[in-house]
């Protein structure tokens, strides 16, 4: 009996969640349930179920699988190059200089302009003659006569820059955020020890950001995965399927073709990697917090 206000002080915080837990299920599950269900379906008028036949469809096409693998090198591209220059930009952001106060602001116009503006902006840039990404291309490539959004390469490549700009802001905010919470102190301890700015920022910023760093990329790896919109606008998809990753096709299948069936077997798949990716986020940071 006087184990009973214990208990109750215990359980009574975890109370306070379930308002916040109702929602999610109810915003979350719901819609998903019936779209999983969807997925099962055969295709045709009277729409069997349940049926693996959406699946085994898609693995047996090689199409699908490059789709896959695609929506693979998308989100390394964008995620492997946005991290370390938002680790610099966020760097920047927290020292005291008068002369990076304004840039702040600067830094979340990619993220405030709407994605499908800023794919037109980005396809005009990679226009044919006129569009300053073509001449930089063909600088680098050392093909005068290259065409980027018509070269499943360069048109890849466009992609990738283009959500690597509108990614850096987001990954800059939960980084300076995590930095921002660390104590001077820390700091100026290593510094009167004679550790480099390199040093201190391999053994203080970097392991107590980590969480920071791990919210940030579970965030960009989820919209890059669902991503069709700025991908759509840019290329289709194309040159040739080129640059048709999953969500994509997805949209094609069910706004294109109809095959909402076989579109809702994509999400699912779409929904697989997102979670793959979020176990092995999650997985790779505490094991390296365990090694601290």
């Amino acid at each position: 009996m006087t184990d009973m206000p214990v208990r109750k002080r215990q359980i009574a915080p975890t109370l306070l969640f379930l308002p916040a837990f109702s929602l999610l299920i109810l915003f979350w599950c719901v819609p998903l349930i019936p779209g999983l269900g969807l997925a099962f379906r055969s295709p045709g008028p009277e729409g069997v179920w349940p049926s693996l036949i959406n699946y085994s469809r898609l693995l047996g096409e090689l199409t699908f699988r490059r789709n896959l693998l695609l929506s693979l090198i998308y989100v390394v591209g964008v995620v492997g190059s946005a991290t370390p220059i938002a680790y610099v930009a966020s760097l920047l952001m927290t020292r005291n200089i008068r002369s990076l106060k304004w840039s702040r602001s600067l830094l979340l116009i990619p993220w405030v302009v709407p994605p499908v503006v800023s794919s037109l902006i980005f396809r005009n840039m990679a226009w044919a003659e006129i569009g300053p990404l073509t001449k930089l291309y063909r600088l680098i490539s050392g093909q005068p006569g290259l065409l980027p959004l018509q070269d499943s390469s360069w048109a890849m490549a466009t992609i990738i820059l283009h959500s690597f700009w509108r990614s850096v802001p987001v990954m800059t905010l939960f980084l300076a955020a995590g930095i921002a919470t660390i104590p001077r102190e820390f700091h100026e301890a290593a510094q009167t020890d004679g550790a480099t700015s390199l040093q201190r920022f391999w053994h203080i910023t970097f392991p107590l950001t980590r969480m920071h760093l791990a919210v940030g990329m579970l965030l960009i790896t989820a919209f890059t995965l669902q991503d069709a919109e700025t991908v759509y606008a840019l290329t289709g998809g194309g040159p040739h399927h080129g640059t048709e990753v999953a969500a994509v096709r997805l949209f094609k299948e069910a706004f294109d073709y109809g095959q909402f069936a076989i579109a809702a077997a994509i999400g699912s798949f779409l929904l697989a990697a997102g979670l793959c990716f979020m176990l092995l986020y999650l997985a790779s940071f505490r094991r390296a917090e365990a090694t601290l």
